[in-house]
């Protein structure tokens, strides 16, 4: 998530922008993984 959010950042993004972003982004990988049955992993 801070790695997401510091990209929308350094893209000129102000805070509240990358917070929504990050928002629906963490929204879209929950979203698959309900739909295709995973766990949710953690990679390096």
């Amino acid at each position: 998530s801070q790695q997401y959010y510091d990209k929308k950042r350094s893209e000129g993004k102000s805070h509240n922008q990358a917070i929504r972003a990050l928002g629906r982004h963490l929204c879209r990988v929950i979203y698959k993984l309900l739909k295709e049955e995973r766990n949710y992993e953690i990679r390096d």
